[in-house]
């Protein structure tokens, strides 16, 4: 499913994408019907615009500059720089040197995908009307027409990437032309060459720079913002929360008289007291409870004395009264 998808983004004219796209619908109707809510225009050379010379479907080139840079982006300013102007100088020195090795017209790489072409176009039925018209099948495949003239084929792979298709190589070839004067000149060693002509010039340490006569750019003021401080740094997405204790996920407990990891010390074998410590939990609050009774029971009450008192006209009155111990004392 994965490749007929892939096909569908590498049609080079809208007959072969809905073609291909119909392929599609076999296996995943709803897919099918989906993918032209995804703005296909964007992401297949069915519809894409002429006269850029490039039908990339999958161009990685920021991620391919973003890894290149990937340890100087955490660098200062100027050391960033430094390091990015060190790797664009050999970078061009490199090519440079690649490319003026190279023999023959096309750049080697340009070279191997025409080499795919040229194997196709051995597959091709040619018809041709005698000027610059051909009509061309490939296997049981479908027909295009082919201008040699115009330098167009119905199918748009040779107006797109300048490269002549498998049906544009099976007409040359028919009319006895060169191939070579049929390909774009931007693929050629020549135009490889001026593409990295100029050179950057070497630079002296940072010691040999020139001070400036502006002021030195300081750090903005430090600005109070309204409300209670942060305690705590703002995590990054995905961190985990702090927490108070450790966690212990992953960590394996082993016994304390074995060092076993199977089981802990209440189920180890050596462990003299592991059948009797069962419902231990039990005792332990039976005699706690047995304490705090004993202890009410035993604390001294207050002390009960009696008094007599004799009024003026002989009359005696007694009355209880209980005082603390420690009053008595």
């Amino acid at each position: 499913m994965q490749r007929k998808f892939w096909r569908c983004a590498k049609s080079s004219s809208q007959v072969i994408f809905n073609y291909n796209r119909a392929k599609l619908a076999q296996e995943t109707p709803d897919g099918a019907k989906d993918m032209l809510r995804t703005s296909p225009e964007h992401w297949s050379r069915a519809f894409f615009k002429l006269g850029s010379n490039c039908d990339s479907v999958d161009n990685n080139m920021c991620e391919s500059f973003n890894n290149c840079i990937m340890d100087s982006r955490f660098l200062p300013v100027i050391s960033m720089n430094e390091i990015i102007r060190c790797k664009v100088m050999v970078r061009i020195q490199e090519n440079r040197t690649k490319a003026e090795k190279w023999q023959g017209t096309i750049c080697p790489n340009i070279f191997k995908n025409l080499k795919l072409n040229i194997e196709r176009s051995g597959k091709c039925y040619v018809l041709w009307n005698g000027q610059d018209g051909f009509e061309v099948k490939e296997k049981d495949k479908m027909k295009f027409t082919v201008n040699l003239a115009q330098r167009t084929c119905s199918c748009r792979y040779w107006q797109l990437s300048g490269l002549p298709c498998c049906h544009a190589i099976s007409a040359i070839y028919k009319s006895s032309k060169k191939l070579d004067d049929f390909i774009d000149p931007c693929y050629s060693i020549t135009e490889y060459l001026k593409t990295y002509q100029f050179c950057l010039q070497p630079v002296e340490g940072q010691e040999s720079w020139p001070v400036s006569k502006m002021p030195r750019p300081y750090p903005p003021a430090y600005v109070k913002m309204p409300g209670r401080k942060k305690t705590k740094r703002t995590r990054e997405v995905g961190e985990k929360p702090a927490g108070t204790k450790i966690s212990k996920v992953g960590v394996k407990m082993a016994c304390s008289l074995c060092k076993k990891t199977t089981h802990n010390i209440r189920k180890c074998p050596y462990n003299k007291q592991a059948g009797k410590r069962k419902n231990a939990h039990i005792k332990r609050d039976a005699k706690r409870q047995r304490k705090q009774n004993e202890a009410a029971t035993s604390t001294p009450g207050p002390s009960v004395s009696q008094f007599r008192c004799t009024s003026t006209s002989g009359h005696i009155f007694s009355f209880v009264c209980s005082i603390p111990t420690h009053f008595c004392l």
